[in-house]
């Protein structure tokens, strides 16, 4: 850890050549990493030389434009319809996984989360519910798809990360829209994307998580927080118990002091009201 022996740090980096400056800036920068359990990531070369892959292909994951370090299948769902698919390649693959072990795997979700969460289940989510008299569930239409870029920069700035290193990570975490469906297309188009921020990273569209990254699950969490926050103090208000298991959103209510119509407003509901993702 860089910020458990600064002054060693310091010498190091003085007697290789580098600037005071240089060297404040890193202790700082590593500081507010570790101070949360964190591995410090300084530059992306010092993320290849962590993961040990190669600064020319993490640079060349951050700059496409196109889908290609992804592979697109299909599988059915269980309610009807299709579900795309959309795995990292080996390479890509490994840097996210230490992604999850070293930076995501640990961190703390909203007591209301029950996916993706170790000593969590689906069991202790619909533990949640038993005894009620009501239950409503709702779903988030395309789910990982509906979380972009710029919310999982934000995930990285609050662990601590400096900016162009949090939008790297995002960027590593996400898969480039090519052509957003229609309704998303305002949404996901970067303004004056042609001369903002470092020229070789420009995009038109921002990215999504990809549903079949491994730290899509993690992410979508730690995105989510806020959600969970107002949805579960909204629930409190309704005298309702509240869960969500990734993109399933349950109320539940009791037996008595509720009725149809109750639910049916409450299953009006627009995501859109609360926390936006």
């Amino acid at each position: 850890m860089i910020s458990a022996s600064p002054h060693q740090y310091r010498a190091e980096g003085l007697a290789r050549g580098r600037q005071e400056p240089v060297i404040s800036a890193a202790i700082s920068q590593a500081s507010k990493a570790e101070a949360l359990g964190l591995p410090a990531i300084l530059t992306l070369g010092h993320l290849a030389f962590r993961t040990d892959v190669s600064h020319r292909y993490l640079r060349s994951v951050i700059a496409k434009r196109s889908g290609e370090f992804y592979r697109e299948f299909h599988i059915k769902k269980r309610s009807g319809g299709l579900r795309r698919i959309v795995v990292p390649a080996p390479k890509l693959m490994a840097v996210q996984r230490w992604i999850v072990r070293e930076i995501l795997r640990e961190r703390a979700v909203h007591p209301d989360c029950f996916a993706y969460v170790r000593r969590r289940s689906i069991v202790d989510c619909a533990s949640r519910h038993v005894g009620a008299g009501w239950l409503l569930k709702l779903d988030i239409h395309d789910f990982f798809e509906s979380i972009p870029e710029r919310s999982v920069y934000r995930v990285y700035r609050s662990l601590g990360y400096q900016p162009l290193v949090s939008f790297e990570l995002a960027r590593i975490c996400t898969r480039p829209w090519i052509s957003p469906p229609d309704k998303r297309e305002g949404s996901r188009t970067v303004a004056n994307w042609w001369k903002r921020g470092i020229e070789l990273y420009r995009r038109q569209f921002t990215g999504y998580l990809p549903q079949g990254a491994p730290t899509s699950p993690m992410l979508s969490n730690l995105v989510c927080r806020g959600l969970d926050e107002e949805l579960s103090a909204f629930a409190a208000r309704e005298g309702l118990v509240f869960t969500r298991y990734s993109d399933d959103l349950t109320f539940s209510g009791p037996k008595a002091g509720f009725s149809r119509d109750r639910a049916q407003l409450l299953g009006r509901i627009d995501i859109q009201d609360f926390q936006k993702v």
